[in-house]
């Protein structure tokens, strides 16, 4: 899922950010997207760990900047859950004997529990090619699991802090530079 967000009135920030060399333009509004972006993850983390079964889920939550979709006028950060091995190391959280137990940080089932999904017993029964979720009955094998939305009600419910967020840490940085808006 893919969100652009264009603000509107910021045409001062935008003139001041003209005024400023490459390089520190680039910076201030890659920290300013940043820290709207880390509104959103603290509020999908705070989703995630309302569903607790583990905290896998919570602990896979991640930002990164996109390099090949950012620029000087663009920074495109993503929220989301690492989908990666199922068995990748994450953080060391305490000791057995003489090895030390890790804690996964890959919630390779984000996708199923933000959108929903099958599911079968195992050497259950198949869910018929082409069939959607209305054609499986109750009576087979194979049922519907709803979905239990994590990172979008995150992002619904905390863009406006996200924008705030942004003006303000852009402001932030532009003042460090002495740079005003006309």
């Amino acid at each position: 899922m893919e969100v652009t967000i264009q603000l509107q009135g910021f045409a001062e920030l935008a003139a001041a950010l003209k005024t400023l060399p490459d390089n520190i333009a680039r910076n201030a509004l890659r920290s300013a997207v940043a820290a709207g972006a880390a509104e959103v993850r603290v509020a999908a983390k705070a989703n995630a760990l309302a569903m607790r079964d583990t905290g896998t889920l919570a602990r896979s939550i991640y930002q990164k900047q996109i390099r090949e979709l950012s620029s000087l006028q663009r920074q495109t950060f993503y929220v989301g859950a690492r989908k990666g091995k199922n068995l990748q190391a994450g953080r060391t959280f305490g000791k057995q004997g003489s090895k030390t137990r890790t804690a996964s940080m890959d919630a390779y089932y984000a996708r199923w529990v933000e959108f929903g999904h099958f599911s079968r017993p195992s050497g259950g029964g198949r869910i018929p090619r082409g069939a959607g979720r209305a054609a499986v009955t109750s009576s087979s094998a194979v049922h519907w699991i709803p979905p239990h939305p994590f990172l979008r009600p995150a992002f619904d419910s905390r863009k406006g802090a996200a924008i705030e967020a942004m003006a303000r840490k852009l402001r932030d940085r532009l003042e460090r530079f002495k740079v005003h808006g006309k």
